[in-house]
């Protein structure tokens, strides 16, 4: 998919990921950090087409996520790490959708209890093993492609 091509909302729901949708049920808010590396094809396009209307979208790429903006219409998209984001926020969400670069899904791990403490009800991670996940208290994992995986995190309420 060539991302300077793609003007409206459907091409990125054609190039779309596995997904565990079942996750998006009765969430009303979400955060989706590292989501414009492919438009949101992994992750965004599920929270649109569940219907999520308060989100927050974290990218570190000035130019994807500028692309990304008319395809989100309402969404609040802030330019930055997402590190530095998530240490900045005052605030929660039902979900929070962290999907790091394979290379830095280690240390998105290692950050679990940061990642946990944003999501009121679910956190979803994108993680590179599918065993260490459960061993932390993952729900279920789920994969997605080849060496990545989604990790299911439910918090208690």
């Amino acid at each position: 998919m060539d991302l300077s091509q793609v003007k409206d909302i459907s091409q990125v729901r054609a190039e779309r990921r596995p997904f565990p949708v079942h996750v998006l049920d009765g969430m009303e808010s979400a955060a989706c950090f590292f989501c414009a590396g492919f438009l949101g094809r992994n992750d965004a396009i599920y929270v649109h087409d569940a219907g999520i209307r308060d989100v927050l979208a974290v990218d570190h790429n000035p130019e994807k996520m500028a692309l990304m903006e008319p395809l989100y219409p309402g969404w609040t998209f802030v330019r930055g790490d997402a590190y530095g984001v998530r240490a900045s926020l005052d605030r929660k969400f039902d979900i929070v959708i962290a999907d790091p670069q394979q290379d830095q899904m280690d240390r998105a791990l290692v950050d679990l209890p940061i990642w946990q403490n944003l999501a009121n009800k679910v956190l979803l991670l994108g993680v590179n093993n599918g065993e260490e996940p459960m061993a932390l208290g993952a729900a279920e994992v789920m994969e997605r492609t080849t060496g990545s995986w989604w990790a299911v995190f439910p918090q208690s309420t």
